[in-house]
């Protein structure tokens, strides 16, 4: 009696490890077959991460049958029986996709930026960033002059963009609460960033 009552958990826990991705392929070439193989791979990760946990729920549904059928046949279960599964497995594949596209988006808006950088003259070696308690940030040249001060948000980024510098410094990190633009600042001087840990510069500005 004990292992009938652990059955539906079982079948539960079978169908999330051996239908489930199966399903999400079959959904997402249905639905987005215009992605690319690889394209696709990627919302296949992305939606095991978004979807909700469902074991419960197809438990019931296998309960529910069982009381009224002996024997079970996954196949058929799977397909005619889960429907409500489905979908919700559909809407992580649709928030899925939408995560892709951003991605996609930002990972060209970064790479024409780059290539921007990349055609430009430096007017400066090196230029520092330099965060405030209020959460501006100051972009200053290697001998502490500034270029602009106390800026936010997309400023910062404009100014470094116009003087297409060959280093980045970032002084004082802990000031500064736009992650998204530093994210940004660094992919788009990549290999061009340093994180300062301490200096004059620093010591002067605190």
């Amino acid at each position: 009696m004990e292992y009938v009552n652990q059955l539906p958990g079982e079948i539960s826990e079978y169908i999330i490890n051996n239908y489930e991705e199966k399903i999400i392929r079959k959904l997402i070439v249905s639905n987005y077959g215009h992605f690319l193989p690889y394209e696709q791979e990627e919302i296949v990760k992305l939606t095991k991460e978004n979807r909700p946990e469902c074991r419960d729920m197809i438990e019931e549904k296998i309960k529910a049958y069982l009381h009224e059928n002996d024997t079970v046949i996954l196949d058929g279960f799977v397909n005619f029986r889960l429907k409500d599964y489905k979908n919700i497995l559909l809407e992580s594949i649709n928030t899925s996709v939408e995560q892709f596209n951003i991605k996609r988006e930002y990972e060209t808006f970064i790479s024409l930026l780059k290539h921007f950088i990349e055609t430009q003259i430096p007017l400066y070696n090196t230029v520092n960033l330099v965060g405030h308690e209020d959460g501006g940030v100051s972009v200053m040249t290697e001998t502490g002059e500034y270029i602009t001060e106390d800026c936010m948000g997309d400023n910062i980024l404009d100014a470094l963009l116009t003087i297409a510098p060959r280093q980045v410094k970032l002084h004082n990190i802990h000031y500064m609460k736009n992650e998204e633009l530093l994210i940004t600042i660094k992919s788009v001087f990549e290999g061009k960033f340093i994180i300062c840990k301490g200096c004059l510069i620093c010591g002067r500005i605190q």
